[in-house]
Order: C-alpha cells, then sequence, then structure tokens
C-alpha cells in the first residue's frame, strides 16, 4: 500500500475504499497501525491528543485502536452501533474519528476540556 504523507489524499481512505468495494482485504489493527505510523498521520495525533503513550510505537498503536474499538462496541447504544457497516465501529471508523478529533481541537477557540476531564473521570 502506498504511504502518502503529504497533500489531500489520505492512504487510509483509500485503503478503506479499496476494502469497501472488495479489492483488498481489511487490515489487520497491526497493519492499520503500521501505516498510520509511517505517514504519521491524524490518527497518531488523535491518539497523542487522547493522551495515549504510544509514542510512535506500532505495537502500543495497534493495541490503543484495538481499545477503542472494542469500547465504542461496548459502551455505545446498540441504536448507534446500528448506524456503523455490519452493526458495529470498524477499524476504518477508529482512524477517522482519532483524525476528526485532531481537527475539532486544532481550530482556534475550539478546544474543549470536557470531552478530556469525561476520558480521566472514567479512566
Amino acid at each position: 500500500m502506498p504511504i502518502y504523507t503529504h497533500g489531500i489524499l489520505s492512504h487510509v481512505l483509500l485503503l478503506g475504499d479499496l476494502v469497501s468495494v472488495g479489492i483488498v482485504e481489511p487490515p489487520t489493527n497491526e497493519e492499520l497501525a503500521d501505516l498510520s505510523v509511517k505517514a504519521n498521520n491524524g490518527a497518531i495525533n488523535g491518539l497523542q491528543l487522547l493522551r495515549f503513550r504510544c509514542h510512535r510505537d506500532h505495537a502500543q498503536v495497534a493495541g490503543a485502536i484495538h481499545g477503542i474499538r472494542q469500547c465504542l462496541n461496548t459502551k455505545l447504544p446498540e441504536s448507534v452501533n446500528a448506524l456503523f457497516g455490519d452493526g458495529e465501529v470498524g477499524l476504518f471508523d477508529v482512524e477517522h474519528i482519532l483524525c476528526k478529533v485532531v481537527r475539532k481541537q486544532g481550530r482556534r477557540g475550539s478546544r474543549s476540556p470536557v470531552w478530556l476531564m469525561k476520558l480521566k473521570q472514567q479512566g
């Protein structure tokens, strides 16, 4: 899979599209972590912003992505999970969510500590 480190073309979006049409097999947590670390993409920045101590370590990034996905799939109401493909939050959904956290928190004047305080309270 080619790695794009600049421009508007995201390697993960491209991979997600290829998976969704059945051209390639879906990646494992480890493979997505490897792609993300190599490209230093928004998911890595999102993990750092959420205070995960991954330090760009492939195994730790894979574990964090897996943990987030598992948490969302067990904590979200069934009605929300039903909105995701196959009725559960997928690997690409987690990557996309992490990128959105970075984008939202990076906007001037939109940084909100509320979500971070709730994460700390819940451990």
